[in-house]
């Protein structure tokens, strides 16, 4: 197991690859805790596939790592409850039970990872996606096939890890997958599936709505949509309204909208995200998970693509916060140029989490070299890595024609605490990098950078300025 960094943009705000196994990683899911932040992601251990916990501190390193050999985790399988960190997935690579595992606040296992299974209802395949907390009990969620019928499942457990109840919902006998669980804030719970009934290729989304013991009070059933591997996601706005990301009525493409749907089902307002693949533009935005951040606003996830650009955009990493009334307050791309290929690296955000200051801390994967590394990102509240520059398009990797300048020179070196920079002109940006290419400090408009914060190593500093651009190395 390795874990290291790439592509850091500043001590505050950074793009970081971590990697847990040496293949596919992917993030999965992101949490805060007593300032403390946790995220779990999926890779392989051995032939089987796996997960592993981790904490980060705030400025992305990673402070320790549990490899969970027996959890082939969901798209949202991580609680926090109390002093409690639990975990929930699949026993692959059978998956015909439900795993849960839980651990205390520095990923010490608390007790023996348990299996669940109904004495009464057996299924062929089961497959957990999302798990949450709900009347002091854990719900363990998924799908499961029983011969050919196709169950949403819910798995209600108690404080003992006992089956308390099993809820069966949406049976269909072609598809039947809730992706998504949700708890407002006034007690009440929110199912998300996506079924399929029919042999025309269409799907349709459902919303249920069940109170304190599972009784269920409402249900939403949008249109007929174009079939395609899209989900059903959403949250539940402090108001009461219910978001749903689905597919509009507008052609038979996979064309993503959000939508607002109100109490009665009436659909109070609905953004159609832009989709045009064999237009002018060539423009898909993708959304993988939307979430009411706690100062109000909603977040986006997903992935974006542009082929019309200088510099094509190809399934990059995506977020955009808009308004509780749909309205786009900023949309962010995350851009990262691949040097082999020459083209943009793909990726997605899974998930993320607003820091008490507004800043938002996510995860997702990333492709590099042909394989999926698991990514982390802090941008500030305006979705910036560097507030100065920034644009809707937020280049990660330096991609700027610079003239090499010779003739920057720096003092001390071994350097103990204050570097200084040899140079008449005022540089623009000056920024210090590891050998193994991780950005790890930058200052603006100044000769002086204190260092004295660095571990003892060679490091390598980048002086930019008016166009032109210098690499000097040093050692503290």
């Amino acid at each position: 197991m390795c874990f290291f960094s790439l592509t850091a943009m500043s001590q505050d705000y950074f793009i970081k690859k971590i990697s847990f196994d040496d293949r596919t990683n992917t993030g999965r899911s992101i949490v805060q805790h007593n300032q403390r932040i946790y995220i779990l992601a999926s890779h392989f251990c051995d032939d089987l596939e796996c997960s592993s916990l981790a904490e980060l501190s705030i400025n992305g390193d990673t402070l320790w790592v549990t490899k969970l050999p027996q959890i082939d985790i969901g798209r949202s399988s991580l609680l926090m409850h109390g002093d409690t960190i639990t975990v929930t997935g699949n026993n692959a690579p059978l998956n015909t039970k439900f795993r849960v595992a839980h651990f205390d606040l520095n990923g010490k296992e608390l007790r023996e990872i348990i299996e669940i299974e109904n004495p009464t209802q057996q299924f062929n395949q089961m497959f957990q996606l999302t798990s949450v907390r709900f009347q002091n009990k854990t719900l363990v969620t998924g799908t499961g096939m029983q011969n050919s019928i196709e169950y949403g499942l819910i798995y209600v457990m108690n404080a003992e890890d006992e089956l308390d109840t099993l809820i069966m919902i949406e049976p269909q006998d072609k598809l039947s997958i809730m992706w998504n669980i949700a708890v407002s804030e006034d007690g009440y719970l929110y199912t998300y599936h996506e079924i399929d009934e029919s042999i025309l290729n269409k799907e349709r989304k459902i919303i249920n709505k069940f109170d304190k013991d599972f009784n269920l009070l409402w249900r939403y059933q949008s249109e007929d949509t174009f079939k395609w591997d899209g989900g059903s996601y959403g949250d539940v706005l402090e108001d009461g309204r219910v978001l749903l990301v689905t597919y509009s009525p507008l052609s038979n493409s996979p064309h993503s909208s959000i939508r607002a749907i109100n109490q009665d089902g009436s659909i109070d307002w609905q953004y159609d995200v832009p989709y045009s693949p064999f237009g002018d533009d060539g423009i898909q935005e993708v959304i993988s998970r939307v979430t009411q951040l706690a100062s109000g606003d909603i977040l986006c996830m997903g992935r974006y693509t542009n082929l019309m650009l200088d510099e094509p955009i190809r399934d990059s990493p995506f977020m955009y916060k808009m308004n509780t009334e749909g309205e786009i307050i900023w949309k962010r791309v995350f851009y990262e140029l691949d040097p082999v290929t020459g083209v943009s690296r793909v990726g997605l955000v899974k998930d993320a989490i607003e820091l008490d200051n507004g800043d938002i801390y996510g995860i997702g994967w990333m492709d590099y070299d042909g394989q999926r590394e698991v990514f982390i990102l802090k941008v500030d509240a305006d979705g910036c890595l560097d507030a100065e520059d920034c644009e809707f398009v937020q280049v990660i990797t330096d991609t700027e024609d610079l003239e090499i300048r010779n003739d920057i020179k720096i003092y001390p070196n071994p350097v103990y605490d204050i570097l200084t920079i040899d140079i008449d002109e005022l540089p623009e940006k000056v920024q210090i990098y590891t050998t193994d290419g991780v950005l790890i400090k930058t200052e603006r408009k100044s000769k002086e950078i204190n260092v004295s914060d660095l571990v003892k190593g060679i490091y390598y500093v980048k002086v930019y300025i008016d166009g032109s651009m210098s690499v000097v190395a040093f050692v503290k």
